[in-house]
C-alpha cells in the first residue's frame, strides 16, 4: 500500500501541472458563470486534468494504468487537503461563499491566470486551514489589508494590476517590515498602477493623504467596584477617516455606546461591572490604509471568582486552579479542614497571566498545588480559598495520587469549570454543592475518580534491554580509551606554541579584564558535522567563498567568556557588513596552540556559517587569520542569551538581578514572538539538512526590540555547567534537551533538533526553568528513556504545549516537522490582539 501511494503521490504533481482549456468549464453545471454564479465543482476539475494526464501516459506504464481508479481517489483526497489548483479561467472573475466549500481542508490553493477581480473575505472558513494562497496573474485592483490576519504564511499576488492608492498602504508596510516574506522571494517586485496606469513598485511608491490611523482612549486604567457603572472614551484620527469602535464580543458587563463626531468618538457606558471582565478592553481604529488599536487596563474589585480547578498528570501530580479577582489575592490550601503547610514535597506557586487559550483580554491568576511525590498519603478533599479585601470563595476538590512512576501524556481528566450564569456545574461525574449562601463565602464541592493503571514488565523485553546496555557499555569503554589518548596527544602539541592575545589582535588586552562569565552576552550558531548530511572530506585551506576579514579593522574592546577551546571577545569592525561601515561585533578566537582537528572544525563551521543567511539566525560576517590567530566575526547581540533573558523579566526576575528590577514581566505575546522567530530559523536549518544538536534558550541570542537569533559558541557548556552532563568521562552532553535515540545511540538528526525546541518551548513559557530541575542529570535519562515528559507549563497556551507533544513523539519520524511547527506559531501569534502592532 505504501508503493502504491508513493507511485500516486508522484503522479499526483503531474496532475496538478495540467492546463485545463479555456473552453472547459471548472463550474458546477447548475451555475451560470456568466451571471456572476461561480461555484467550483471541484471533481470536475479533478477528473479533466486527471483524465488529461493519462493520456500523455504510455501503455508500458501498465501499472498506472491498472490502478487508474485507486489513484484517481488518491489524488482527489489530496486536492481536497493538501494542494489544489485552478488556473487559465476566462469566466472566473469572483469567489462566492460557496466556492470554496469544499476546500475548507485545503493547505495550499493557486488561482492563476484568470480573471478573478476581487477576494471577499468571507469565503474563507473562520478557521482555515489555508497556508499558502497563490493569486498570481489575475485581474485583481484591491485587496483588503484584513486578509494578512487570517494566518497565511505566504500570499502570492504578483502579476494583478493593483491601484497606487491607499488600499495598497498595508501590502507597502508589510514589504518594508520583518513580515516581508509573506509576500513569497518576488515580494519585492510587487507593482501597482498609477493613475497615468504605469507600473510602480509598491514598495517605495509614494501614497499621499494615506496614513495609519491613531486611536487614543482618555484613561489608562480604569477601577471600579463590582456593579458599579463607568465612562471610557475612545477617540480616532488619521486619513482617510478611520472608522472608530471598541470590541465589545466578550465584555460581560451591561453596557451601550454613544457615538460622536461622525463616529470618531465612541463613548463605552459600562454599566453594573461585572469582576469577569478584568484585564483589557480595546478599541480600534481601522481605515483603508491599516487598523491600529489600544487597549485600557479595567479592574473591577470584587470578592475571587473561582473559575476551574483540575488536577493535572506529569511527572508530579499537581491540582492546578484558575482565578478572577482583583484587588491584591491571597491563596490558602486545606486538606480534610486542616491548613496544608507547604515543605520539599508539598509546594504552592501562583502566577498572574493575562489568559489566552479562551478569552485574550481577560485577566487570571493561575496555580498549582504540586505534590513531587506520588502517594496514598496525599489523598484527601482539598478546599481551595482564594481571598481578598471584598471577600473569598472556596472549592473542594477530591484529590487522588495517581500510581507512582506512572504518568500520561495528556491528561484524559476533563476541568472542572464554573460557568458564568450557573451556579452548578452540568457535567459527567462531577457534583457541586452551595454549602454556603453568604454573601462573603461561596463553597463548591467536586468528587472526580480517577483510573488506575497498571505496568506489566515482559522479561523478553528486560533482557533484550540489558543487552543493548552492554553492548553500549563496550563501546562507550573503547571510545574513552581512545580519547584518553588523543588528549594526551593534544597536550604535547599544545605546549609548542604560545602566541600571545596582544599580539594576535593588534591591541593590549582591556584594563577592565573579563566580565562575569554568567553575563556573557555573546554566542553563534555553531552546526554539528552528522554522517547523516555532511560526507565528504575536508582539507586545511580556507576556500576563497569564505570573507577574509583584515586584522588593521578589528579592534577588541574586551574579553567577556572563555571555552574550552576558544574566547570570545566584544569588539568593533570597519568596513562591515558594508564599506565604510563601523558595527560592534563578537570575536570568537581559538586559544594559541590549537590542534589540528580544532583547526578543521574552524574552517568547517566558517564554510557552513558562510552558507547559512537568515534573519532568525547569528550573522556571520568572516574570518580573520593573522599569523597562528584564528578568528571569527559575528554581529553582536546587545541582550544577551534567551536564557537569562527571560529569567531577568520573568516573575522571578529578583533571584537573578543584582539591582531592583525595572523590567516588565514579558507576556505571553511577547513568548510567542519569541518561539515563532527560534521556530523559523531552526525551519531553515532543517530545510538545509543542517543538524544544531546543542538547540536551548542559553544557545538563542536577543538584540533590539526582541529580535532572537539561534547561535552556538560551544561556550555555554562553559557559562551553564549544569546543563550538561559528561558521559563516560568524554563527551559533554546537553541530556534535558535531548532525545531518546541521541541518549542511547548518539545520533543526532533533523528529528532530533524537533525535540529540543519542544524543550525549547517549555524554557519559554516558564521564563528559563531548568527542565527537569528537580531531578539530577541521571535521573533525567533514566526518565527520558522510560517514556516520561515534561509538565505543561502554567503560562503555555493549549495550542503551545500541543506542539510541545508533537515534538516529544518517541518515534522520530512521527514528530512534527519545523516547518510545520513554524507556521503553526505563525499563525497562533497573528492571531493575539495586538501582536501585529507590536511586532509587524
Amino acid at each position: 500500500m505504501a508503493n502504491c501511494l508513493d507511485m500516486c503521490e508522484s503522479f499526483y504533481y503531474q496532475v496538478l501541472t495540467e492546463d485545463i482549456p479555456d473552453s472547459f468549464s471548472v463550474f458546477k453545471d447548475n451555475t451560470n458563470p456568466a451571471l456572476g454564479e461561480q461555484t467550483i465543482d471541484i471533481e470536475k476539475l479533478h477528473n479533466a486534468r486527471f483524465v488529461q494526464a493519462m493520456r500523455k501516459k504510455t501503455e508500458k506504464d501498465r501499472w498506472l494504468q491498472s490502478h487508474a481508479a485507486f489513484c484517481k481517489e488518491v489524488i482527489l483526497y489530496y486536492e481536497l487537503y493538501f494542494y489544489s489548483v485552478i488556473s487559465s479561467q476566462q469566466y472566473l472573475t469572483r469567489l462566492s461563499s460557496e466556492s470554496l466549500a469544499q476546500y475548507e481542508n485545503l493547505e495550499r490553493l493557486v488561482i492563476t491566470d484568470s480573471r478573478l477581480s476581487s477576494v471577499p473575505l468571507e469565503i474563507f472558513p473562520k478557521d482555515t486551514k489555508l497556508r499558502i494562497l497563490d493569486l498570481q496573474n489575475n485581474n485583481i485592483q484591491y485587496l483588503s489589508w484584513e486578509i494578512a490576519n487570517l494566518g497565511f504564511i505566504e500570499l502570492l499576488i504578483n502579476s494583478n494590476p493593483l491601484v497606487c492608492n491607499c488600499s495598497v498602504k498595508w501590502i507597502q508596510m508589510v514589504l518594508n517590515s520583518k513580515r516581508h516574506a509573506l509576500f513569497g522571494y518576488n515580494g519585492s517586485s510587487l507593482t501597482c498602477l498609477d493613475r497615468a496606469g504605469k507600473k510602480q513598485a509598491i514598495k517605495n511608491v509614494p501614497i499621499p493623504n494615506c496614513e495609519k490611523p491613531t486611536v487614543l482612549i482618555d484613561k489608562s486604567i480604569v477601577s471600579v467596584a463590582e456593579n458599579e457603572s463607568e465612562v471610557i472614551i475612545c477617540m480616532g484620527s488619521g486619513v482617510p477617516q478611520p472608522r472608530v469602535w471598541w470590541h465589545t464580543k466578550d465584555i460581560k458587563s451591561q453596557f451601550n455606546i454613544t457615538a460622536k463626531q461622525n463616529g470618531l468618538v465612541q463613548e463605552l457606558h459600562i454599566i453594573h461591572s461585572s469582576p469577569y471582565d478584568n484585564g483589557w478592553l480595546q478599541c480600534n481604529a481601522e481605515n483603508d490604509a491599516i487598523r491600529s488599536m489600544e487597549t485600557v487596563r479595567f479592574i473591577v474589585n470584587a470578592r475571587p471568582i473561582i473559575v476551574s480547578v483540575d488536577q493535572k498528570l506529569g511527572m508530579y501530580d499537581c491540582i492546578h486552579y484558575k482565578i478572577i479577582s482583583e484587588p491584591n489575592t491571597t491563596i490558602t490550601w486545606e486538606k480534610d479542614g486542616a491548613p496544608v503547610k507547604e515543605n520539599n514535597i508539598v509546594t504552592h506557586s501562583v502566577l498572574q497571566v493575562p489568559y489566552v487559550r479562551e478569552n485574550a483580554r481577560t485577566k487570571y491568576i493561575e496555580g498549582c498545588l504540586s505534590f513531587a511525590l506520588k502517594a496514598v498519603i496525599y489523598n484527601g478533599h482539598y478546599t481551595l480559598i482564594a481571598t481578598n479585601a471584598y471577600g473569598s470563595s472556596r472549592a473542594i476538590y477530591q484529590f487522588k495520587s495517581t500510581d507512582a512512576g506512572v504518568r500520561d501524556n495528556v491528561s484524559n481528566r476533563k476541568p472542572i469549570r464554573f460557568p458564568v450564569s450557573s451556579a452548578a456545574i452540568q457535567q459527567p461525574k462531577v457534583r457541586m454543592d452551595s454549602v454556603s449562601n453568604s454573601a462573603s463565602n461561596e463553597l463548591r464541592y467536586v468528587s472526580k475518580e480517577t483510573e488506575s493503571k497498571t505496568i506489566y514488565i515482559v522479561l523478553g523485553t528486560s533482557i533484550a534491554g540489558a543487552s543493548l546496555l552492554f553492548v553500549v557499555i563496550l563501546i562507550g569503554i573503547r571510545q574513552f580509551r581512545r580519547q584518553v589518548l588523543a588528549r594526551d596527544g593534544s597536550v604535547k602539541n599544545q605546549s609548542k606554541r604560545r602566541v600571545s592575545l596582544s599580539k594576535c589582535l593588534g591591541k593590549k588586552k582591556s584594563k577592565e579584564g573579563p566580565i562575569a562569565i554568567e553575563n556573557m552576552p555573546l554566542t553563534a550558531i555553531h552546526l554539528n558535522d552528522n554522517p547523516n548530511y555532511y560526507p565528504g572530506d575536508f582539507g586545511y585551506d580556507f576556500g576563497t567563498r569564505i570573507r577574509h576579514i583584515r586584522s588593521e579593522f578589528i579592534s577588541c574592546i574586551r574579553e567577556v567568556g572563555e571555552g574550552a577551546f576558544a574566547r570570545v571577545f566584544l569588539g568593533r569592525c570597519d568596513n562591515v557588513p558594508a564599506e565604510g561601515e563601523t558595527v560592534m561585533v563578537a570575536i570568537k578566537m581559538l586559544k594559541n596552540g590549537i590542534i589540528e582537528d580544532a583547526k578543521r572544525d574552524f574552517k568547517r563551521e566558517a564554510e557552513l556559517l558562510t552558507n547559512i543567511q537568515h534573519e532568525n539566525i547569528i550573522t556571520f560576517y568572516g574570518i580573520c587569520i593573522d599569523e597562528e590567530c584564528f578568528m571569527m566575526i559575528f554581529e553582536y547581540m546587545e541582550n544577551g542569551d534567551l536564557k537569562n533573558y527571560l529569567r531577568s523579566r520573568g516573575p522571578d526576575a529578583a533571584f537573578f538581578c543584582n539591582g531592583p528590577v525595572s523590567d516588565p514581566v514579558l507576556s505571553v505575546i511577547e513568548l510567542l514572538h519569541i518561539a515563532s522567530q527560534i521556530a523559523s530559523g531552526m525551519s531553515y536549518l532543517a530545510s538545509q539538512h543542517f543538524v544544531h544538536r546543542d538547540l536551548a534558550t542559553r544557545n538563542c541570542l536577543v538584540g533590539h526590540k526582541l529580535a532572537v537569533k539561534i547561535g552556538d559558541f560551544g561556550m555555554s557548556r562553559d557559562v551553564y555547567s549544569t546543563d550538561y552532563y559528561r558521559v563516560g568521562g568524554m563527551a559533554m552532553l546537553p541530556v534535558r534537551w535531548m532525545p531518546p535515540e541521541s541518549l542511547l545511540y548518539r545520533t543526532f538528526t533533523v528529528e532530533s533538533d524537533v525535540w529540543s525546541f519542544g524543550v525549547v518551548l517549555w524554557e519559554i513559557f516558564t521564563y528559563g526553568k531548568q527542565p527537569w530541575y528537580e531531578l539530577s542529570n541521571h535521573e533525567v535519562i533514566e526518565c527520558i528513556q522510560n517514556g516520561h515528559l515534561l509538565d505543561t507549563p502554567l503560562l503555555a497556551p493549549e495550542e503551545v504545549y500541543k506542539l510541545m507533544l508533537a515534538s516529544w513523539k518517541r518515534q522520530p519520524l512521527e514528530r512534527i516537522s519545523m516547518k510545520d511547527t513554524c507556521n503553526h506559531l505563525e499563525r497562533l501569534c497573528l492571531s493575539c490582539p495586538g501582536y501585529a502592532d507590536l511586532f509587524v
